[in-house]
């Protein structure tokens, strides 16, 4: 039984003509996949990050999976997808009562150069909470809390949603839902909502939200941008869904 992917060094990063051996850690749960040969590797049982060295086994990873991509669901709904086609790899961690993932990114080598926490249903990924950085060696050279701009947090904009009635649901499921388009012909759509956020200026707002959403009619999509420090809505638009 091979290990795969993430090898935890607590202490010094282990030089690249030594082995690596596998360490147990808190909050870990082992998992089982067969693609070419029965794979095992570890999964965080919440959706947590830490400021430690990670190993990722790239070389065992590429035997053993197609084209250098790797999914999994695992029967308790978390979702793991692997992707190495480049000369970096990129891992993400989804827990199904979670609104966030777990990001991690290894280079050719399989060390690790960042990881932290992104929105699961972001449109373009947006990075929250602390971020942990590292250099070639291994060694951590930044952190960056990327949730600092924002005064009005991501809990503040849950309660906006609640208190709109625009649903927001946990976990990497992308429901469809069968509805009429605007010609009253049916067409089945992608039924999430999504979020976003950044720290550039927007209509006066030095950091915003998004809120991308489905209105009660189901075919009206509608964007609402809110201010990141005040929740103040910036704007709302609303389009029709055509096929």
């Amino acid at each position: 039984m091979l290990i795969l992917p993430l090898v935890v060094c607590c202490n010094k990063p282990a030089s690249d003509n030594k082995t690596i051996i596998y360490t147990e850690m808190k909050n870990v749960i082992p998992i089982d996949s067969t693609i070419k040969r029965d794979i095992t590797f570890s999964v965080m049982t919440i959706t947590k990050v830490t400021s430690e060295f990670e190993k990722f086994d790239i070389e065992t990873f590429r035997e053993n999976t197609e084209d250098n991509y790797y999914h999994k669901r695992m029967d308790n709904g978390i979702d793991i997808e692997i992707s190495g086609r480049f000369e970096e790899l990129t891992y993400q961690e989804t827990h199904p009562d979670s609104y966030f993932s777990i990001f991690k990114i290894f280079d050719s080598r399989g060390y690790i150069k960042e990881k932290g926490l992104i929105i699961a249903k972001s449109i373009s990924g947006s990075n929250m909470g602390v971020w942990y950085y590292f250099d070639e060696s291994g060694k951590l050279i930044n952190e960056i809390n990327y949730d600092k701009p924002f005064t009005f947090t991501f809990n503040d904009v849950l309660e906006f949603c609640k208190k709109e009635g625009i649903p927001v649901s946990k976990g990497i499921d992308y429901p469809t839902r069968k509805t009429i388009n605007s010609n009253n012909e049916p067409i089945e759509i992608t039924y999430v909502t999504q979020m976003d956020r950044g720290d550039n200026d927007y209509m006066g707002a030095k950091c915003w939200w998004l809120i991308d959403y489905f209105s009660t009619n189901g075919y009206k999509r509608t964007v609402i941008y809110l201010d990141g420090q005040t929740g103040k809505v910036l704007s709302r638009k609303s389009g029709v869904i055509t096929p």
